[in-house]
């Protein structure tokens, strides 16, 4: 919830100053990968599982890394 309050702080800031009171909250949705594990340069890493849109049919699972997600926006310089 930190890193989105900082992505949307900027809008957050202008809808106050017109007397509009907002609140930041996280919500989940469909769950349509699971969790695992994958090697990468011989470390394991997390990954997600899931079947991919070509592979409806098949059902054949595909083991993906999505990148990590920070804990707060880049600092710009």
């Amino acid at each position: 919830v930190n890193l989105l309050g900082e992505v949307v702080a900027e809008g957050k800031r202008h809808v106050k100053f017109e007397g509009i009171n907002t609140e930041i909250m996280a919500l989940a949705s469909i769950k349509a990968t699971q969790t695992g594990k994958a090697q990468l340069n011989g470390h394991t890493i997390n990954a997600i599982k899931g079947i991919l849109q070509n592979d409806v049919d098949s059902q054949q699972l595909t083991t993906l890394f999505p990148g990590e997600v920070p804990a707060s926006l880049p600092k710009h310089t």
